[in-house]
């Protein structure tokens, strides 16, 4: 069986040290709005094809009436307000 050292006083590291955090413009979007996210916007991103569509989804949980569609276009997605 494994065992692990424990160690005591390591600072813990700044949580979103190197990874480029993005703000969609949900809030700001009317129906038929749409905005493009490139592959290079999420180059830091482990799982790439779900994190626009993560965050529309977490975004229309916390806001009723809000709908998106997500296609893949041209090295990236783009989303619009539908």
């Amino acid at each position: 069986m494994k065992t692990f050292k424990i160690e005591k006083n390591i600072p813990k590291p700044n949580p979103g040290r190197g990874i480029k955090k993005l703000h969609y413009p949900f809030e700001d979007m009317e129906i038929g709005d749409s905005f493009y996210v490139s592959k290079e916007d999420l180059k830091h991103t482990r799982l790439q094809h779900l994190a626009v569509r993560a965050s529309a989804s977490k975004y229309i949980s916390r806001h009723p009436g809000f709908k998106f569609t997500i296609l893949t276009v041209d090295g990236g997605w783009r989303v619009w307000r539908v």
